[in-house]
């Protein structure tokens, strides 16, 4: 057997091998909105429950009927409040200007007076109001400037 010589290892001739362990990990993330999944997701619980892509079909088509209709009504009843009182309005602004020239008439001048202004008071308001609401709401909507 020959000896090592001095510059040489005697371990030099073993092999080592070593592993690498490379772990790696995957996320998917489905998101959607709205009362139907998408095609995908509709024909796995089709898979997993024969009958369940039409049962959520037919629950997504319940809902939109139901939201449409509400908001039929919400409209009505709002177009209804809006007549409503706008008749209202005109019948006390008729009645405070028929008032007013009967007091102004019957030797009540100030009285009529007083009833004929608020009258005539009432209806500029709701002009003013009127005019300074739509003009609110055809504004855009300001933007503070974005301090970088």
């Amino acid at each position: 057997m020959p000896s090592p010589q001095p510059n040489q290892n005697p371990t030099q001739d073993v092999k080592t091998t070593s592993k690498m362990v490379v772990e790696q990990h995957i996320e998917h993330h489905v998101e959607f909105s709205g009362p139907i999944p998408p095609p995908a997701i509709l024909e796995r619980y089709e898979k997993i429950l024969p009958g369940s892509a039409e049962r959520i079909l037919s629950m997504a088509e319940k809902q939109s009927t139901h939201r449409q209709m509400m908001e039929k009504r919400i409209i009505f009843s709002e177009t209804s409040q809006a007549k409503v009182g706008m008749f209202l309005a005109f019948i006390i602004v008729i009645a405070a200007l028929v008032i007013g020239g009967y007091l102004s008439l019957n030797n009540r001048p100030v009285n009529g007076l007083i009833s004929l202004i608020t009258a005539i008071g009432v209806i500029v308001a709701s002009f003013v109001f009127k005019r300074s609401s739509e003009k609110k709401n055809s504004e855009p909507p300001h933007q503070s400037p974005n301090p970088q």
